[in-house]
């Protein structure tokens, strides 16, 4: 059982560190665009989270209290590349998005990521979403969007950005949504180590990462200094934030849900805007704390309801495979 502390330290840094990536990625621009290489901050992301995954399985191993449950199944491990590519494709996507949007509204529509999570927990999981849930789920989108209305009439700091821009964040919405909870399936599948799971699912995203960095820069890419061409201190600590949101995010999967990861990206939103109000003089709104309000009513209403699956952080590995296998009809499930 994991204890209470870690589920909490998991949830703060998911909101620290997904705040973040929008704030950083936007510092990283120069004149409107990104003088890197971006492809090349996923590699080094994912390079990073395999090598700390493998450090702390390593630990575990030679410190832990009982050894760390290792499955070697070629088949479940071939079934980390799925929400691996999913993220990857997400978090390239990003970089499009941030260039088109400003960090605010990108904060604010992804939001759309808890739609699209909760229709495919319900769909691809079979886990059942009461009435309630929904409409706790459509006032919290309504206060995210409420907080920013001021701003978005007043022309400063709102939605400004271009159609690609909005187009791309609907389709990612959809991306993160579908590697999330393929995600939870393949962590929730059995009760093999975090560690050792991670090391697979980030396997899985460095093959991608340098297949893409190869494919951008041919053989130039074994050039570490070309690789690194345009980082200052502002992508390095992109590079790092994407990490450790990645660790963080397996965590909260892991030992909670994906929908306690949804809220927690939910929360960054207002994350963004008080430090935006804070160091970009943003002038805050009423509509801001109206819709912080209503949020995190629709927080607190959602957290409890107890119908939504099994208790977070007490869901068996063998249910999990039974929810895929198994509908509510008593009929067979095809299986992913």
């Amino acid at each position: 059982m994991v204890s209470s502390t870690v589920k909490v330290t998991a949830v703060i840094s998911q909101i620290v560190l997904t705040s973040s990536i929008a704030l950083l990625t936007h510092a990283t621009k120069k004149d409107g665009q990104y003088t890197y290489s971006t492809i090349t901050v996923q590699m080094f992301s994912e390079l990073i989270k395999l090598a700390v995954s493998a450090f702390l399985l390593s630990l575990q191993y030679a410190f832990g209290n009982e050894m760390p449950r290792i499955s070697l199944e070629p088949l479940r491990f071939a079934k980390a590349c799925i929400p691996a590519l999913f993220y990857f494709i997400s978090n390239n996507v990003n970089f499009i998005i941030i260039r088109e949007l400003d960090p605010v509204a990108f904060q604010i529509l992804n939001n759309i990521k808890i739609l699209t999570t909760a229709v495919l927990f319900k769909y691809m999981m079979h886990v059942d979403v009461s009435g309630l849930q929904w409409r706790m789920l459509f006032v919290l989108c309504a206060g995210s969007v409420t907080s920013q209305l001021g701003s978005c009439v007043d022309g400063i700091g709102g939605m400004k950005g271009t159609t690609l821009g909005y187009s791309l964040k609907v389709v990612n919405a959809v991306l993160t949504a579908t590697a999330t909870v393929y995600n939870e399936k393949f962590m929730k599948g059995n009760d093999d180590s975090i560690h050792f799971q991670n090391c697979q699912l980030y396997f899985f995203g460095l093959l991608f990462g340098m297949g893409a960095t190869v494919n951008h820069f041919g053989w130039e890419a074994l050039d570490v200094r070309l690789l690194t061409e345009g980082y200052d201190t502002a992508v390095v600590l992109l590079v790092m934030n994407y990490a450790f949101v990645g660790i963080a995010t397996s965590a909260v999967v892991k030992y909670l849900d994906n929908m306690t990861k949804t809220f927690a990206a939910n929360a960054a939103m207002f994350v963004v805007a008080i430090i935006s109000i804070v160091f970009y003089n943003e002038q805050p709104t009423l509509q801001l704390f109206v819709g912080m309000f209503v949020a995190a009513v629709s927080v607190e209403t959602y957290n409890r309801q107890q119908n939504f699956g099994p208790p977070p952080g007490l869901m068996p590995a063998q249910s999990v495979e039974k929810l895929s296998a198994v509908g509510a009809d008593g009929k067979d499930k095809v299986q992913v």
